[in-house]
């Protein structure tokens, strides 16, 4: 796929899944915590096809407003990706909407080219069904690192 002009971001990946776990954790002193995990399969995009397996820790905050960070794996057919990702977001009705930056570490030559790129996406996910769509995409406006940590986190 050619790269994008200087004007246009390209889309990274699109994945299509379901929550497969959570699991509530020890609240923090202003809000309760949750893990979610889920996995999705990469339906489109720069790195092809592929599956994923994610989780991420949303930590409630007064207001209403969720943070989070994560991590993840992408089993592409060049290789395997990680991920960490981290963001805010809030329900929206029978959604919960996550918006954030993601940096990638690739575990193969071919795909080095990822090491140092940054993303932004969006994460939905339905609370009745628990199908989730994640649809990523290459952000210059993001930088490459990750906010401090509160609690302990297996994230």
């Amino acid at each position: 796929m050619p790269d994008p002009t200087p004007t246009e971001s390209a889309t990274l990946m699109r994945l299509v899944g379901r929550v497969e776990s959570r699991r509530v954790l020890r609240p923090a002193q202003d809000g309760p915590r949750m893990e979610i995990s889920f996995s999705a399969a990469l339906t489109s995009g720069r790195l092809g096809s592929g599956s994923a397996a994610c989780s991420f820790i949303g930590h409630l905050e007064p207001g209403g407003r969720y943070q989070w960070q994560g991590r993840g794996a992408l089993f592409l057919s060049a290789g395997t990706v990680t991920t960490r990702s981290w963001g805010r977001g809030q329900r929206q009705g029978n959604t919960i909407v996550y918006q954030g930056a993601m940096a990638f570490h690739a575990h193969t030559p071919s795909l080095d080219w990822l090491d140092g790129l940054q993303a932004s996406f969006e994460y939905v996910q339905d609370l009745a069904s628990l199908e989730v769509t994640v649809h990523c995409q290459e952000s210059p406006a993001f930088h490459n690192h990750l906010p401090q940590q509160k609690g302990i986190s297996p994230c």
